[in-house]
């Protein structure tokens, strides 16, 4: 069975570093089950069922939760991990038109949906407000600073502020 691929689906995706040696290591496996059984894998994907055959993506989701209990993590989607790769890629500084493109997506709304901003990354982009407080502010600090000249107003007003418990 020939599988058509549209054309706007079709994307060059640059593998990161180390991935390379890993899918090599998948291609001596596949070469191997080739020579044992006539017909395995002839349109030579990537990944197969087992019977060397085409799978769909919705596949893998029936497999992750399994994987995952093998690796001991907290079991998650195939969806998700596009979502975590949009997210990876932006908290590294990606362009999000780059992002856009690897995805495949038509626009950048789309691609917004798919990238999440670390809390970690909040704390740090507020960090060089810090001087308004006095000293240099830290991430474990960014909620309550004591000892600049802001700390009177925010006596005044803790009662509306939020603490470290109730922060995004």
């Amino acid at each position: 069975m020939a599988f058509a691929i549209a054309p706007s689906s079709e994307r060059i995706v640059p593998l990161p570093p180390g991935l390379g040696p890993q899918l090599r290591q998948c291609k001596v496996k596949d070469t191997e089950q080739r020579l044992k059984r006539p017909g395995w894998n002839a349109e030579g994907f990537i990944v197969v069922n087992t019977k060397g055959k085409h799978t769909w993506p919705w596949a893998i989701d029936l497999v992750l939760p399994r994987l995952c209990a093998l690796a001991a993590v907290e079991p998650f989607t195939s969806h998700a991990m596009r979502h975590t790769y949009a997210s990876l890629l932006a908290a590294a500084g990606v362009p999000q038109s780059v992002i856009q493109e690897l995805l495949g997506h038509a626009n950048f709304e789309m691609t917004g949906h798919y990238t999440h901003v670390y809390r970690r990354h909040l704390a740090e982009a507020t960090t060089p407000l810090g001087e308004l407080f006095g000293r240099p502010v830290g991430p474990s600090q960014i909620f309550w600073p004591t000892g600049g000249p802001l700390e009177p107003e925010i006596a005044e007003h803790a009662d509306r502020l939020l603490d470290e418990n109730t922060a995004p």
